[in-house]
């Protein structure tokens, strides 16, 4: 009887080390891209807003059609009282919690307290009037 000898094949595969990591980077990069434009798409933004009072705030949140803000997150960027507060808006029922414990509800322009408002502090104090570029301005 004669002996079959089989040859013994390496299989290559179609990926190397290197190779992989490439694909992956490729796919991370690719997938970030996909959600940042559906996120764009769907309206979520990320806007800075300056005031001559000399404060800005950063917004990233929902923008409606006409690129005005509807909900989301601000942060105030100023060296005063209120640098680094955060809050939670939603300009569709004029409503602004602060993480300080501050509840807003009134009207708003560009993000902060303007027009007529009602903000409750957190120790319970409570100022009911007009405001003018996020301070309470004449009575109230």
């Amino acid at each position: 009887m004669s002996e079959v000898k089989t040859a013994k094949r390496k299989l290559k595969s179609g990926f190397t080390g290197k190779n992989t990591v490439a694909v992956v980077i490729i796919g991370v990069i690719l997938g970030i891209a996909l959600l940042v434009g559906a996120l764009y798409i769907s309206g979520y933004r990320y806007v800075t807003y300056k005031f001559e009072a000399g404060f800005s705030v950063t917004f990233v949140g929902r923008l409606n059609g006409e690129g005005k803000p509807i909900s989301g997150r601000i942060t105030y960027n100023d060296d005063g009282d209120k640098a680094g507060l955060t809050a939670a808006v939603n300009t569709e029922n004029g409503r602004i919690e602060y993480s300080n414990g501050d509840v807003y509800e009134g009207d708003t322009v560009d993000l902060v307290k303007h027009g007529n408002g009602k903000l409750t502090l957190a120790d319970g104090t409570v100022y009911e009037g007009s405001f003018a570029a996020d301070e309470a301005n004449g009575e109230g």
